[in-house]
């Protein structure tokens, strides 16, 4: 059985806090990021903060707040490239145009100028290219789930098909209790965090044929190592409900760009392809970090 990477029950305090951490960083890379602002966001002490990242994430808290920059720099870049490099170093927290270029260099082997070029697809295709290497079988859903579980979902996705529909709307702001997986998108161990999830979600009463899911994925698996990549497993829950042993959080309500599909596991890469060459570049928006 593959090795699950999500918190075990005991850990969720101190994971929810490194979590809420982790969001907070992604969302101010040109703010002030110090070991005292982010040790004051997860309500610990200098101290022991750094010492709880490094063990609960695998990286140094220097090290993953310089991987995020320069991968969101990066992907900037990729996804608009007639932005000025300037200013999308200083976006992802630059303020030495130097700083920026020698770190871009160091990490992507490659200028960003180059990076506009050709780099993007090469870095691109040796990324997904290590993914695929380390793709495994995919388990199955009713294989992971008890019957009766497994016939409660059953009533959700009654008459599912894929409409190709597209559109632009916004979706409200919802509360959610998740687990978090890190690690290469599409391996069977998220299947079996699905699983866990709703185990809990019927032993808890929160279960219901009207229950809706969200699926996160944080990173873009074409310029962050496939190790490295964060899925959230989702389930809606009331806004005012506090559940016990588990990580809550909140979707970010907003302007999304939506597409209707049904498919696979092995669907869902040429479907991502097909929502960023055929929709994303012709929507007259841009997309956000």
């Amino acid at each position: 059985m593959a090795r699950r990477r999500y918190e075990p029950e005991g850990h969720s305090a101190y994971q929810a806090r490194i979590n809420k951490v982790i969001a907070y960083i992604d969302a101010n890379l040109s703010g002030d990021l110090s070991l005292e602002q982010l040790a004051r966001v997860a309500c610990f002490s200098e101290y022991h903060f750094h010492r709880l990242f490094r063990s609960l994430i695998g990286e140094n808290l220097h090290e993953f707040i310089q991987r995020r920059r320069l991968e969101t720099a990066a992907r900037a870049l990729h996804l608009n490239p007639k932005d000025r490099v300037i200013d999308v170093a200083l976006e992802a927290g630059y303020e030495d145009p130097t700083s920026f270029f020698k770190a871009f260099r160091r990490y992507f082997g490659s200028s960003p100028s180059a990076w506009l070029k050709s780099a993007a697809k090469e870095w691109a295709e040796s990324q997904l290219s290590r993914k695929s290497s380390l793709r495994a079988q995919n388990s199955k859903i009713d294989n992971v789930l008890d019957r009766e579980i497994w016939q409660i979902l059953k009533g959700t996705a009654k008459g599912q098909t894929s409409s190709g529909r597209v559109e632009i709307g916004d979706l409200p702001e919802y509360r959610v209790v998740y687990r978090r997986y890190v690690g290469r998108y599409g391996n069977p161990a998220i299947t079996q965090m699905w699983g866990e999830l709703m185990d809990w979600a019927h032993a808890s009463g929160l279960l219901m044929e009207d229950s809706r899911f969200i699926g996160i994925l944080h990173d873009d698996p074409s310029i962050t190592a496939p190790e490295k990549c964060r899925y959230d497993a989702c389930l809606i829950v009331d806004q005012n409900r506090e559940p016990k042993d588990a990580l809550s959080g909140r979707f970010r309500g907003g302007r999304y760009l939506m597409y209707d599909f049904v498919g696979t596991a092995s669907d869902v890469d040429p479907a991502w392809d097909r929502v960023y060459n055929e929709f994303v570049v012709n929507s007259g928006c841009l997309v956000d970090n």
